[in-house]
């Protein structure tokens, strides 16, 4: 068992085996109110609670920019907003050779 310690969950891992492949399973010990959150968002979700804190925790762990920063490109409409020149590498500050 492994307790976060910034939340104070705690986490049990227990695997079954399923033709030959292992199926992790966690088990969650929250508090009532925030296990009436999981319910409600995985029934507006229309998935299992399993299924909706597995994709909360794939979401979490994946490296990639979320939807919602994606779809920021190109909604700036000010014609003042554009994109500074490069900089000349000659106009760069002498560094130390180390």
């Amino acid at each position: 068992m492994i307790i976060d310690g910034s939340t104070g969950i705690k986490y049990t891992f227990k695997y079954t085996w399923l033709k030959e492949v292992v199926m992790p399973q966690i088990s969650l010990y929250v508090d009532a109110q925030t296990l009436e959150k999981v319910e409600a968002e995985a029934k507006a979700a229309k998935v299992s609670i399993s299924k909706y804190v597995a994709s909360v925790l794939h979401e979490k762990f994946e490296y990639t920019w979320p939807q919602s920063f994606l779809s920021l490109f190109g909604s700036i409409k000010d014609e003042s907003f554009v994109r500074p020149e490069d900089a000349v590498s000659d106009q760069d500050t002498e560094r130390q050779k180390l």
